[in-house]
């Protein structure tokens, strides 16, 4: 499919001020700039300098500009490194601090090919290149932790986090107790001698043990390791160590305030095995020796006894990561190369960097796919001026000269390339700290353009710049300031400013343009709450958010901890309490409607007081799963885990239980006989799924994917056939294709679809084409409709409109019209966001009251009295207030009441003289319902077998309906008026024998449509006909076989509206107006025409062989068709006919509004329709009819005289 596409390419500059060597104030508040001097190196003590990460030596994680292709994974587009993150233990919390065991890697630089030498590379118990820890501090060997006051920051504290990644903490000496903060706003202090690291999330670490020293004799370096860490709520874990045999520190236990803990255990120095004490699980390790007598992490066995399993056999790269398998079979292969990042430059030397990766499904290589990464190092620098001893240098996407920046480009299996820009050393030779920065990126489909904002945060000279230049440069904070998308015919941008000193933004612009007609913006104002006490630096003060002439305002009120106390949104106020942990103690809406939570226990409440006066009570075990839960009205269902957490069987209040079994490429759910199988691949994606049960024909539906993830195929239940999918490089569906075969671009129907221009053009069989036209902001992910076009295609692929349909929308997205033929509704929202308003053709303005949380608790039509609605502290509605009938000779609507059990379910609706009830068995589902009316009661009753399918349904005859549901949950029969009953595998039924003998069958196609219909007994056959499709799968004919009684052809327009039927009758043409209403239908005897009201769009009438004149009340319902009148109450129910004549018809209804009684001159006769809305009864002086369905086809009626 072509893809209309139109590089753009916009600039923006990076600037580099003089720096000020003078002080820094705390709060470095409205330091907006990268500052920097020309002069000599200052002097420093470059005792930490190896362990401060060069540019291109700093993990993949931590850069901006990468990839993933794989959970866990993150291959940097900069330094071409390879990095993991992998979880290995969670343990829930109170107050959200998780107990959290994870590892993460990082590939090395190649020790036969680059200046590393396998002596560079500190020793790991996890094995090279793996690191588990939960954050460290390392400096130089002879300097104090606390040490301060160096010009350099060569001998400064270095922060590692637990994924690896480095951060220099530089020096803030005009703050009380020795201060430093890093690039990313970690801040550290020295109070009393203990150095103390604060994360931006308020979390604190106490650097108190030291640990072992590394390093060359020259330069060791000394790590600092946290014995204590506490979050914003005084939650705490502490941390113990060990020193292994070869005098490396490494953790042994990792207690909490709440009582989780997790040991530690090495084997000759190397992790062997983690153990989750209160819940008797375990990980076990293998770490084994190899390359450069190093020891390298190759299986993790999980508590389930399944492996992840990791290889280290690449040439070049060895010492990295070659290959990592998945416990189900699936794996990925990485390759590297060498690339001299620095050439040109006195520091040149080799990196190591991934080349290329392979996943693969299976060991065979049953599907298998490869990525490529090429590197191409800038070799000029960019556009740079100089004034006022500023440097400026400016980039656009893609380059202007490619020479200039660093590019890698990555290929995924299909083809598709995306090259990534970054600033290379050779970029920025006068500024070199902006080395590494992430300009964007270009491909086929998108380019990005990305910009930053940067920070002075202290007055120390960066240590790592000053590797690259004379100049002296003050390290900085950088955030994004830019991030713009470019697509085909349609730019979307986010502009970020007024940034405060901790780089959080006062304002974000959002815009959207198809650089046409239509460009959408939307500005976003911050406030924040800033606690330096916490060290919480990004909580949000509040949010005002303005566009298409509206604002939405929220602010929130904040303890001194952090947890939110109040939110306002729009005007709406909740409000919420907090135990000392931090986990929440009760939230009230804005109406005062309180639930609270007590008795937590992981981080989860294991009592809930909700309103009226329901309790919900839990249990929860050691790992954080809720083992049962008794709802309201007291009812248990419990549940347990396998040792990974995953849900092995579930037993509610009545019934068979659940079970649940896994397996690396299986889940297994079983209840009663039934089985349902969902097969995955090596790589876990779902492959299959298969139901089945003794005795049953099994229905499967197979799921293709490519190696990329994406569904291409999906099979018809038990079919080879289905529906084909193929995606662009975004991963948007641009084809799908009907009756297709896996494999195969061939199918009855191919919807092609393109994008751009902010809409999405669709176009199928027969010239049929519509064109979705969207809204959206700074994402262009996300989009909402506001307009859809429907027609036919014309030459040179334009639409030619049939039918347009306008639905512009309000700020937060809710529809303020729908136009289409001239005609239009309105929709109009209170400041609170709630519908207030709206406005039809037909019958004009209805107004809505509304309560402080938007229930309804009016509503009017016009000037027309209202209706009022009251709620109880559940918000159930409780009762409904209906005015007198607009027509006085119409029988009032009676006021309404309903009653609720504590799980929420209706109990009762009472509505003057008729009332329902229910009950419900232990699980919910309806046992019972009564209706009475006229001084009768009548009793529907259902039984469920023990998979809660429905078994039996018992009429107030006492007459029972068996339905001998299979283990799907299938109806076999309907005794005893049908014997057996037959399925296809979609659950459409095949064969249906009565119990008089016929028989009722079908046919489907293999696209699942029906094909062959026939109802006979013996040889007489009733029915029996054939139907045709057409390849948009709408029906064309109706081929009786059996003569011509049957016979039906069919043709549509454009928008698949009938056009014309013929039948043994003759022909019949329809006609439509730009709206859809139906204008004429010629039949072979004569024309009728339909006229409608200019102004409101009702129908007025119908002229020609019928004739018909319509009237309407204020509610917009018929009141007189021109043979009779109607009338109707304030719930728009039909209550008379022929209201006030010797012949008028009067009727009853529940308070759902369905007839329950009909009066005339004949007496009267009672309807009784179950919860779901089937008529399963009615009833008159003489005779009872039972209606008898499957699910919610009728397929018999049992007639019972009762005189």
């Amino acid at each position: 499919m072509q893809q209309f596409y139109r590089r753009s390419t916009s600039k923006i500059s990076r600037s580099r001020p003089l720096t000020s060597r003078g002080p820094i104030s705390a709060a470095i508040a409205g330091l907006a700039a990268l500052v920097a001097t020309t002069g000599a190196h200052a002097q420093s003590d470059e005792t930490s300098l190896p362990s401060i990460p060069d540019y291109f030596e700093e993990k993949a994680a931590s850069l901006g500009g990468s990839v993933s292709q794989a959970p866990n994974e993150t291959i940097s587009t900069f330094t071409g490194k390879l990095s993991y993150n992998v979880t290995d233990i969670l343990i829930p919390g109170n107050g959200g601090m998780d107990l959290v065991v994870g590892r993460s890697y990082n590939s090395i630089d190649d020790p036969m090919a680059t200046i590393a030498t396998w002596s560079d590379y500190e020793y790991s118990p996890a094995g090279l290149g793996w690191t588990m820890h939960m954050g460290r501090v390392i400096r130089g060997t002879n300097k104090a932790l606390c040490s301060s006051s160096w010009t350099v920051a060569s001998a400064n504290p270095v922060l590692e986090l637990p994924d690896g990644s480095r951060q220099v903490f530089y020096e803030q000496p005009f703050v009380d107790n020795n201060a430093w903060m890093t690039k990313d706003f970690w801040r550290a202090q020295c109070v009393g001698g203990t150095f103390t690291v604060y994360s931006p999330d308020g979390r604190s670490y106490r650097m108190t043990k030291v640990g072992h020293s590394f390093g060359a004799v020259a330069s060791k370096q000394t790590a600092y390791y946290p014995e204590r860490i506490t979050d914003r709520n005084g939650n705490w874990f502490d941390l113990s160590y060990q020193f292994l045999g070869n005098g490396v520190l490494a953790m042994s236990q990792v207690a909490t305030s709440d009582g989780r803990s997790v040991n530690f255990e090495y084997t000759d120095s190397k992790l062997s095995k983690i153990v989750d004490v209160s819940n008797s699980r375990e990980w076990k390790y293998t770490v084994s020796a190899g390359s450069g007598s190093r020891n390298y992490l190759t299986d993790v066995k999980r508590p389930d006894g399944q492996s992840w399993k990791y290889s280290y056999s690449a040439t070049p790269g060895i010492g990295s990561l070659s290959r990592v398998t998945y416990p189900g079979g699936g794996s990925i292969d990485y390759a590297y190369s060498h690339v001299d990042f620095l050439a040109g430059t006195p520091r040149h030397r080799q990196s190591t960097v991934v080349a290329s990766k392979t996943s693969k499904t299976d060991a065979a290589g049953t599907l298998s796919g490869t990525w490529t990464y090429a590197y191409e190092v800038a070799s000029d620098e960019l556009p740079v001026t100089t004034s006022s001893g500023q440097v400026s240098h400016s980039y656009g996407v893609p380059p202007a000269v490619r020479s200039q920046v660093n590019v890698t480009t990555v290929t995924d299996p299909k083809g598709n390339a995306t090259e990534h820009y970054h600033m290379g050393y050779h970029s920025v030779r006068q500024s070199p700290t902006a080395v590494g920065v992430y300009m964007g990126s270009s491909s086929s489909v998108e380019n990005v353009l990305l910009g930053y904002q940067d920070f002075i945060i202290s007055s120390q000279i960066d240590v790592v710049s000053q590797n690259y230049t004379t100049n002296s440069f003050n390290p900085t904070a950088r955030v994004l300031r830019l991030n713009n998308h470019y697509r085909a015919g349609e730019n979307f941008y986010i502009t970020k400013s007024n940034f405060d000193g901790y780089g959080n933004p006062g304002t974000v612009v959002e815009k959207a343009t198809n650089n046409s007609d239509r460009t959408y913006t939307r500005t976003t104002s911050l406030t924040y709450d800033i606690n330096t006490s916490k060290w919480l630096l990004h909580q949000v003060a509040s949010q005002k958010v303005s566009g298409e002439g509206q604002m939405h305002l929220t602010t929130w009120l904040r303890d001194s901890n952090g947890n939110v106390l109040s939110e306002t949104a729009a005007g709406v106020m909740s409000t919420a309490t907090y135990h000392p942990t931090g986990d929440l103690a009760s939230k009230t809406n804005a109406l005062g409607q309180a639930t609270s939570y007590s008795n937590y226990l992981r981080g989860i409440a294991q009592k809930e007081e909700q309103p009226e006066s329901v309790t919900i009570l839990r249990t929860v075990d050691n790992a954080g799963n809720v083992t049962s839960e008794t709802n309201g009205r007291g009812k248990t269902t419990s549940y347990t885990y396998d040792n990974l957490n995953r849900v092995t069987s579930i037993a509610h209040p009545v019934g068979a239980v659940t079970s649940v079994a896994w397996t690396p490429t299986t889940r297994t759910v079983q209840r009663g006989a039934m089985t349902d199988v969902v097969t995955m691949d090596g790589l876990g994606r779902t492959v299959r799924r298969q139901v089945s049960a003794p005795g049953e024909t099994s229905v499967w539906v197979n799921y293709t994917r490519n190696i990329l993830g994406e569904l291409v195929h999906q099979s018809y239940p038990n079919g080879l056939m289905g529906t084909g999918y193929d995606y662009d490089a975004l991963g948007r569906i641009v084809a799908t294709i009907t009756q297709n075969y896996s494999g195969s671009n061939l199918g009855s129907e191919i919807k092609l679809t393109n994008y751009g221009g902010l809409r999405s053009f669709s176009q199928g069989y027969g010239g049929r084409a519509s064109s979705d036209f969207y809204r959206a902001y700074g994402d262009p992910d996300k989009r909402e409709r506001v307009r859809l076009a429907a027609g036919e295609l014309a030459p040179g692929n334009s639409l030619i409109v049939k039918a347009d349909v306008s639905t512009p929308r309000n700020l937060l997205g809710q529809i303020n019209s729908v136009s289409m033929g001239g005609k239009t509704r309105t929709y109009v929202y209170n400041n609170q966001y709630f519908l207030v308003s709206k406005t039809d053709p037909e019958i004009g303005i209805t107004n809505f009251g509304r309560d402080a949380i938007g229930n309804m608790t009016s509503k009017s039509v016009g000037s027309g009295p209202a209706t009022t609605y009251t709620y109880d502290n559940r918000n159930r509605l409780k009762s409904i207030s209906y005015p007198s009938s607009e027509d006085s000779a119409v029988p009032n609507a009676a006021g309404v009441i309903h009653a609720y059990d504590k799980n929420d379910n209706l109990l009762s609706s009472v509505n003057g003289s008729v009332s329902r009830s229910y009950t419900y068995d232990d699980n919910d589902k309806l046992s019972s319902e009564s209706l009475a009316v006229a001084g009768a009661s009548q009793t529907l009753q259902y039984a469920y077998d023990t998979n809660e399918a429905l078994s039996s349904v018992t009429y107030p005859s006492g007459n029972q309906v068996n339905y001998q549901p299979d283990a799907f949950g299938r109806a076999r029969a309907a005794l005893p008026y049908i014997s057996s009953i037959k399925y296809h595998p979609n659950g459409v039924a095949s064969e249906i024998k009565y119990a008089n003998g016929t028989v009722s069958t079908m046919s489907l196609y293999s696209n699942q449509l029906p094909w062959e219909m026939k109802l006979a007994k013996g040889t007489n056959r009733f029915i029996h006909y054939f139907n045709a499709y057409d390849t948009a799968a709408r029906l064309i004919l109706v081929n009786d076989a059996g003569g011509s009684t049957y016979y039906r052809s069919y043709s549509y327009d454009k928008l698949d509206r009938i056009v014309s039927e013929v039948s043994v009758k003759g022909q019949r043409n329809y006609a439509y107006d730009n709206v859809g209403n139906l204008t004429s239908i010629q039949t072979p005897t004569g024309l009728n025409t339909y006229a409608y009201d200019a102004s409101t769009g009702v129908l007025d009438g119908v002229t020609g062989e019928l004739y018909r004149a319509f009237d309407y009340d204020l509610a917009g319902n018929v009141i007189s068709n021109g043979y009779n009148t109607f009338g109707h109450d304030r719930a728009n129910n039909m209550r008379c006919v022929d209201c006030g004549t010797a012949a008028q018809k009067l009727q009853n209804y529940d308070a759902s509004n369905m007839r329950v009684q009909t009066l005339d001159n004949n007496g009267s006769t009672l309807y009784m329709h179950s919860k779901q809305g089937l008529l399963m009864q009615t009833l008159d002086a003489n005779t009872r009819k039972e209606h008898i369905y499957l699910g919610d086809r009728l397929v018999a009626e049992r007639r019972i005289n009762v005189n």
